[in-house]
């Protein structure tokens, strides 16, 4: 019982003394504005302010809990600070990123500190599910001569559920395209932003194999996150915003330029935060993994090219103009047309000039060679709307 007791009296003691310590500190009442959206990829601001009656350092020490580590390419740091503000009572003493420490010294007057701590797209995890990721501040006066009260409370600001960034391919290995020869088409890959915030982010799509195994000429590349679409290049980070819940789609457009058999092709897609470029060399350049799409390709070998004809374009009358008299010379001019909806392509026509006369062919008078000119206008569809 006398053992139990002692260490009643010794809690209680610890506390008491404690409690003397905190009340031989001055109080330093301040405010910590924070955003309303924070996490990974998001470039937002913290405000710190307070009106310093007493020069005081100033540490904010900071902590994450509940994040992963998933950087499949590049160097990775989970977060970077970045002072953006500050009033000009305030100088900077040391910013060790390594062990989350910004140390301040702090005059009197009114004071404002505004801070950026930019969260790398790595801290998720590798699937679709909702990740319970926190930042903790910590504000102390490392002479503890003073201590803070921050929003009212203590000296400590915890920020629960950071967007933790979720981008993954819709469909990854099962894709299948049809394409015709001498024909434009287009295959589209599909990447989901599964968090409830904007992503801004830079991606990286690459033609692995550009030829689509050497039976076609990829023309272009696209992405579109709602609306029209925009011209890229291939193998390149690429800045955009992918909304919430918004699928990023990405379409290349090919022309099959010879007759083949199906075949399967590929290509990878990899993004990271498009946070200041300064960064780059500190933040992950390919979060989570680095995608690679498995897709076929089959040609459509039952399509038949329609070709109209679209009949006569001047309205004629008897020639009788002699031999080599081309001033007098009628001329003739007809039309024809391929179906530009047609899912063929005729890359051939035989055009035949025969005369009937009393039901009788191949009494057509003698014409020039020279004279003969056959103009084609080739108009393919737009597929990129640009």
């Amino acid at each position: 019982m006398k053992k139990a007791t002692c260490v009643i009296i010794a809690s209680l003691l610890t506390i008491l003394f404690a409690q003397q310590k905190i009340n031989a500190q001055n109080p330093l009442t301040a405010t910590l504005l924070q955003p309303a959206t924070y996490g990974g990829c998001i470039d937002t601001v913290f405000t710190f302010k307070d009106t310093a009656t007493v020069a005081h350092p100033l540490k904010i020490k900071i902590a994450f809990a509940g994040q992963d580590t998933n950087c499949a390419q590049g160097n990775h740091r989970l977060y970077a600070f970045h002072i953006t503000n500050m009033s000009s009572n305030v100088s900077i003493i040391n910013i060790d990123t390594a062990n989350g420490v910004m140390n301040f010294e702090v005059d009197t007057g009114a004071t404002i500190i505004q801070y950026k701590i930019l969260v790398d797209c790595s801290i998720l995890s590798l699937d679709t599910s909702a990740q319970q990721v926190s930042l903790t501040q910590t504000f102390t006066d490392t002479t503890n001569q003073n201590y803070f009260q921050i929003n009212g409370a203590n000296n400590v600001v915890i920020y629960q559920n950071l967007i933790v960034p979720k981008i993954f391919p819709v469909t990854l290995n099962s894709l299948a395209f049809t394409t015709s020869y001498l024909t434009q088409r287009y295959f589209e890959f599909k990447y989901h932003n599964y968090t409830s915030a904007a992503m801004d982010i830079r991606f990286n799509f690459d033609v692995i194999d550009p030829a689509v195994c050497g039976n076609a000429a990829t023309d272009s590349m696209a992405f579109a996150t709602a609306g029209t679409f925009t011209k890229f290049i291939a193998g390149t980070y690429t800045p955009t915003v992918i909304p919430a819940n918004t699928d990023l789609v990405i379409r290349q457009y090919v022309t099959t330029d010879t007759c083949y058999t199906e075949c399967l092709s590929y290509n990878t897609f990899k993004w990271r935060c498009n946070f200041n470029t300064i960064f780059d060399t500190v933040f992950c350049e390919a979060c989570g993994t680095i995608d690679t799409t498995l897709f076929k390709v089959t040609p459509n070998n039952t399509a038949i090219a329609q070709i109209k004809w679209l009949g006569n374009i001047t309205n004629y009358k008897s020639d009788l103009a002699c031999y080599n008299d081309y001033s007098n010379m009628t001329k003739w001019s007809y039309q024809i047309t391929h179906d530009s909806l047609s899912v063929a392509v005729a890359d051939s026509l035989i055009i035949s000039l025969e005369e009937y006369v009393s039901n009788v062919k191949n009494n057509l008078s003698q014409i020039p060679i020279d004279s003969i000119k056959v103009v084609c206008k080739i108009v393919l569809p737009k597929l990129l709307g640009l």
